[in-house]
């Protein structure tokens, strides 16, 4: 959970991923942690309103005053995969791709579940058009995670073209120099928090490090020399026994693409090339012993195999929206087979 948060400011994140490496979830980092008292578990099929539940039981809570902090899907940002609140009680959709199961059942872990309030049997006489759906969602989903782990494999081989003239050691003392100020603390902790997602609607960003920030760094982009940096920051972070928050490249979860120093308020994050008053990292790439038509040939390789990347992420894209389409049809079939009626006392009751 985020100390220190803004007043007003309900902070906004993804807890997974439609990732190179297929579907990622950072479930059991955020929602699995010693500092979880209660955790929800909603079960139900897509369009039986687990997301409306969830929102609306964060409304409330933020009313009454609690830190909530709220988690998007990755697939389809305007629904919820989850909430949590006061650091402390989590509602979250169980179901899957990021299927969650109790562990401490009673004790910890609720379920609810919202196949209590459909009709069985008009489901049932949807059974064939429901398999069809399902199936044409999976087999989409399938293609699209095969296009982004062509994508990541394109995207690690633009940075291992240029890695041997890379100068680590000036990345390591920009690292220095920008954390210098931050003062060491008690403990490290590391929070995950993504900010980016790339979905049935194409790619998704939120700004959420920004808006909680005192203080906000831009590193410039530059053949991804801003990721080392950041990488270096978090080394620091944890040298330094800091609190952060860090996000994740959707396309490689590994490597860290915004960084928030949570105590301090200080906010470290990737800007486009050229944009003004943003830190520059040109100088760490080392290509001096190179003739200018080698240099423009290395430059020429490294944008090719960006430029693929970001065609097969385009490819990827497509099938997900196809998934999508699948996917809300499946939603108009199961809503129109609920009892919303009846899941009003659900929603009373966790809140």
């Amino acid at each position: 959970m985020l100390e220190n948060v803004c007043a007003g400011v309900v902070p906004e994140f993804f807890a997974a991923a439609n990732s190179g490496r297929g579907f990622v979830s950072f479930y059991d980092e955020i929602f699995n942690t010693d500092k979880i008292k209660r955790r929800f578990l909603i079960k139900g099929g897509p369009g039986t309103g687990k997301s409306t539940l969830m929102r609306r039981v964060a409304d409330s809570a933020h009313c009454n005053g609690a830190q909530v902090c709220l988690y998007r899907c990755s697939s389809d940002p305007s629904s919820l995969d989850g909430v949590l609140i006061n650091g402390e009680i989590a509602v979250l959709d169980s179901t899957a791709p990021h299927a969650v199961e109790p562990e401490l059942v009673g004790a910890r872990d609720s379920i609810v579940d919202l196949g209590a309030f459909w009709d069985v049997s008009r489901l049932s006489a949807e059974r064939e058009r429901i398999s069809a759906l399902t199936d044409e969602k999976k087999r989409a989903y399938s293609l699209g995670y095969r296009f982004l782990a062509s994508s990541m494999q394109c995207d690690i081989a633009a940075r291992e073209l240029l890695r041997p003239y890379v100068d680590l050691a000036r990345i390591k003392r920009t690292a220095r120099r920008l954390t210098r100020a931050i003062p060491r603390d008690s403990s490290y902790e590391r929070h995950v928090g993504l900010l980016s997602a790339i979905g049935m609607n194409g790619r998704y960003s939120l700004d959420t490090y920004r808006r909680l920030a005192k203080r906000v760094f831009l590193i410039e982009a530059h053949y991804g020399l801003e990721n080392l940096l950041l990488s270096e920051i978090c080394a620091f972070a944890l040298e330094n026994q800091n609190k952060i928050s860090v996000s994740y490249s959707p396309l490689c979860p590994e490597i860290p693409d915004a960084v928030y120093f949570e105590r301090e308020g200080v906010a470290f994050l990737i800007a486009p090339p050229r944009t003004k008053g943003a830190i520059s990292l040109a100088r760490a790439l080392d290509l001096s012993h190179f003739s200018k038509n080698e240099r423009n040939l290395l430059k020429s390789r490294v944008r090719n195999a960006q430029s693929t990347s970001d065609s097969l992420v385009d490819s990827a894209i497509l099938e997900l929206s196809l998934a999508g389409k699948a996917h809300f049809e499946l939603e108009k079939i199961y809503s129109s087979a609920m009892d919303f009626s009846r899941l009003e006392g659900v929603v009373v009751s966790l809140c």
